[in-house]
């Protein structure tokens, strides 16, 4: 996993735990970015290190209106920048091909997830074809 996708991914997982609390998700600074990440959709690791503000900028100017970008200032009055998902973002925002596969990749796996909660919960069925 990319530096880039790993920033990415921190974003995705930050937004959709935020979705299923019915909040909207809080800026991340990009000093909160750096370490290991565990992707669970993929079961690769990512490491995110000092140059992810270059890699979350790329991200942000590769693909229009994707992200909120916003400047915030630190206990410190350090001035740096905070991400996430932007409110509007869509599917076809995600112009990078290796984001969006990731994407997708966590898309699939989310779903059958959910798939699976609802059979074992007795809501659903799998399709007898």
């Amino acid at each position: 996993m990319t530096m880039t996708e790993a920033a990415f991914y921190r974003l995705y997982s930050e937004n959709r735990k935020a979705a299923e609390r019915g909040a909207t998700m809080d800026l991340i600074p990009v000093h909160a970015f750096m370490g290991e990440i565990y992707c669970e959709e993929t079961g690769l690791w990512g490491y995110i290190s000092y140059e992810c503000s270059a890699r979350l900028s790329e991200v942000f100017s590769d693909n229009p209106g994707l992200l909120h970008r916003e400047k915030i200032k630190g206990k410190s009055g350090a001035e740096f920048y905070g991400y996430r998902i932007a409110d509007h973002a869509k599917i076809e925002m995600i112009k990078d091909p290796k984001l969006r596969s990731l994407y997708d990749t966590c898309r699939r796996y989310w779903l059958g997830v959910a798939t699976r909660n609802k059979i074992e919960a007795g809501r659903a069925t799998l399709p007898t074809t």
